[in-house]
């Protein structure tokens, strides 16, 4: 299989993989790369929003969502998923 790095989904999951090893400059390089390539992607919106609150950085991940959810994404995706999920029960989710 040949991986291809113009692939918006293959950024992103590793963007979420490097944000999972705490690997931060990996992370976003990935996530930069893969919402360049696909910036109205809900899905990967959402994994830029998973790889930022997996880095414990919660606002930039209420920003993903936002933008993830203003795109199509699912909310029963979101509270589905075992990350974003907590995003719901933060005061400032849906507050912009």
């Amino acid at each position: 299989m040949k991986l291809s790095p113009q692939d918006a989904t293959l950024q992103s999951a590793l963007g979420v993989l490097y944000a999972k090893l705490q690997d931060r400059s990996n992370a976003l390089t990935h996530l930069d790369t893969a919402v360049a390539l696909s910036p109205k992607d809900s899905s990967v919106l959402a994994r830029a929003a998973k790889a930022y609150e997996t880095l414990g950085e919660r606002p930039k991940a209420l920003e993903w969502t936002a933008k993830a959810l203003a795109n199509g994404y699912a909310l029963d995706s979101l509270k589905n998923d075992p990350v974003l999920h907590k995003l719901l029960d933060d005061p400032r989710f849906g507050a912009k």
